[in-house]
């Protein structure tokens, strides 16, 4: 009787183990499937815009002055370097950093936006567009919102 029982037990855990395992399975092949219908890097922020630009005319030497330093290396494969925390003395930042070009494109975000945080658009672009002779613009984007400005000191 003792040995039936250890039986049912067992035959009772195995169907429990495998009918969790096969809910798992089937939960991930979901998941799965979602992933490759809509992949995250079509939701995300690309950060790879204006990179085959910065790789064909920007020096290996370069500073890149871009708003996530981290991330955009990746893609850039230059120096990079964050936006200052006070965008008022900008140009004294970027000649003490030594940039050479500034990279003004949307936040690394989900869902992906081309719109540029307040900060940029209300203080920056306007030093930036203010002197044309000391900030050129070398690369445009118009579809995701991403602008390379070349700095002549």
């Amino acid at each position: 009787m003792f040995d039936g029982f250890t039986k049912n037990n067992l035959t009772t855990s195995a169907r429990f183990t495998f009918a969790v395992t096969g809910l798992i399975a089937i939960l991930l092949l979901a998941r799965n499937v979602q992933d490759w219908r809509s992949p995250v890097s079509g939701q995300m922020t690309d950060l790879s815009i204006g990179a085959d630009w910065v790789a064909e005319n920007a020096p290996a030497d370069a500073i890149l002055m871009v708003n996530e330093p981290v991330p955009a290396y990746v893609q850039m494969r230059r120096k990079t370097i964050g936006y200052p925390k006070a965008l008022e003395n900008i140009e004294n930042y970027i000649v003490n950093q030594g940039i050479d070009y500034i990279i003004v494109a949307p936040k690394l975000q989900s869902p992906r936006s081309t719109k540029l945080d307040d900060d940029i658009e209300t203080q920056l672009l306007p030093i930036l567009n203010e002197d044309v002779n000391k900030f050129t613009v070398v690369y445009h984007n118009s579809k995701y919102n991403v602008t390379i400005y070349q700095f002549e000191n």
